[in-house]
């Protein structure tokens, strides 16, 4: 879209007490945080795997350890394993992340626990270590109130279990809480209610309707809800997907350049709705604070080492996302670098392949060490660029992948098969009837766009029109878009999600 630009501990009865026996582990009363690293020794195999567990947790609280890993030089594949799992935990075999709660019934000590990672024929292991839970008396927690606000202030900060109502429940999962969470295909914790909607996604390529209707809001108009207002009036129906941002005035400096929606309240709108929301992010560059996302003056690796202020600024842009998406009521589809195979943003500009896989997976642990489960990652691509999966961060750090077309064509096969070979569900996160922007309103048709992802792209579960004269709203079709035997609506969706 170059020419668019378009988380006081909780009340607990046991805290659990961990201590590496073959490194030296430094305390630490938040169970997390990140703790000082310690190398395993893998005597020169590959990957290299790096971490040191947290050493306290509140009973009824999260613990979570997820080791660092370093990808070898020919990428292959990482698993993980584990020997003495404790029995309260979880273990995800493509991340190594161990995770669970322990309680007052888990009292006692797990000895010689082994976190391993092998990649091909090689093999490594971090220092085994000791977990032992120790039953304690702490003093109830105001935020033990079965409300439906104190429940979701409890459990954003402390990542604590809801046990109160079902809109209590709801308002957990969607501010960070535990309670029914499940792992994402990228390893990630998620609330059920995120989870859900993961499942959703990966099971609709099967069905006779599997393409959800998407719309972008008009990020540059007074009302961003004009086209989906539009689209009601003249089909009868709205879409199923929405397309939302967080604006330069959300974020100043960083969201996107001359927008200012709000991308909360138009997110938590159409999650109240019953929708599915797609936030995509066009970060202005850290390094000069322009606002400009396809300001080029910049230095990747900066972002990567810290110590200057283009690090210190992206820092506190990671952290104004997570504060945003905390205040959102649902799970959201993030696109966190769009069209990351393109020349014309810095990311794409700037950063090569590698130290963009890299940005990406420094995104995804600064938001799981925040305690944000609210998300599925979006690895998005250009169409006709190229290097379709050479930006790609590995399978532990995406749930569903996309590309952009301006308009998709029986071509298209040359990177959605690529795409398609990742094995996750597919989106067109952008598209549009014309390949010039804005085209002439009604100068095209949307159903065309349609037919033509309906037989060549059979994995395909949801478009997402763009906005401006490209809307569904601007163009013809698109009631019979709307309509159409394969296409999902807002209507449509399952009220589980």
């Amino acid at each position: 879209m170059n020419s668019k630009i378009c988380r006081v501990l909780g009340q607990g009865l046991a805290i659990l007490s961990l201590s590496a026996t073959l490194a030296a582990c430094g305390g630490s009363s938040d169970a997390d945080s990140p703790a000082p690293a310690s190398t395993a020794s893998s005597q020169g195999a590959s990957p290299s795997v790096s971490g040191t567990p947290p050493t306290t947790v509140a009973a009824d609280n999260h613990y979570r350890f997820r080791p660092t890993v370093a990808l070898s030089a020919t990428d292959e594949p990482v698993s993980f394993s584990i020997q003495n799992k404790p029995t309260w935990a979880a273990f995800a075999v493509s991340t190594g992340e161990l995770s669970g709660t322990p309680s007052t019934p888990d009292t006692g000590v797990y000895p010689n626990i082994v976190i391993s990672a092998s990649s091909g024929s090689t093999a490594t292991a971090l220092p085994a270590f000791t977990i032992q839970v120790t039953a304690a008396t702490l003093a109830p927690s105001p935020s033990s109130s079965s409300s439906s606000s104190s429940s979701s202030s409890s459990s954003s900060s402390s990542g604590g279990t809801s046990s109160s109502s079902s809109s209590s429940s709801s308002s957990s999962s969607s501010s960070g809480g535990l309670s029914g969470a499940g792992s994402s295909s990228s390893g990630a914790s998620l609330s059920a209610q995120t989870a859900a909607l993961l499942t959703y996604l990966q099971g609709l390529s099967s069905d006779s309707r599997h393409i959800l209707a998407g719309q972008h809001t008009s990020y540059w108009d007074s009302n961003p809800m004009d086209y989906v207002s539009t689209l009601q009036s003249q089909t009868g129906s709205q879409p199923a997907i929405l397309g939302t941002t967080f604006s330069a005035a959300d974020i100043p400096k960083f969201g996107l350049n001359g927008s200012s929606e709000n991308g909360v309240a138009l997110s938590n709108q159409w999650l109240a709705a019953g929708g599915i929301v797609q936030i995509s992010l066009w970060p202005g560059n850290p390094h000069t604070l322009s606002g400009s996302q396809s300001d080029t003056d910049i230095t990747c690796s900066d972002l990567l080492t810290a110590g200057n202020s283009t690090y210190s600024n992206w820092q506190g842009y990671l952290a104004a996302l997570v504060a945003k998406l905390k205040q959102i009521n649902g799970p959201v589809i993030l696109r966190p670098f769009v069209e990351t195979n393109g020349s014309w943003f810095w990311w794409g500009s700037q950063c090569s392949a590698s130290q963009q896989a890299q940005l990406w997976q420094q995104m995804w642990n600064y938001f799981a060490d925040a305690g944000v489960h609210n998300v599925l990652w979006e690895y998005n691509v250009n169409a006709g660029v190229g290097n379709y999966t050479a930006y790609y961060p590995g399978n532990s750090y995406v749930d569903l992948v996309s590309w952009d077309s301006y308009p998709p064509s029986s071509s298209d096969a040359a990177w959605y098969n690529p795409l398609a070979a990742l094995g996750k569900p597919m989106l067109l996160a952008e598209s549009g009837v014309i390949s010039s922007s804005p085209p002439p309103a009604y100068s095209g048709n949307t159903d065309d766009l349609l037919q033509v992802a309906k037989a060549n792209f059979p994995k395909l579960v949801g478009i997402v029109i763009w906005c401006q004269t490209q809307a569904l709203s601007e163009q013809q079709g698109d009631e019979a878009f709307m309509t159409d035997s394969a296409i999902l609506t807002l209507a449509d969706l399952p009220a589980s999600l």
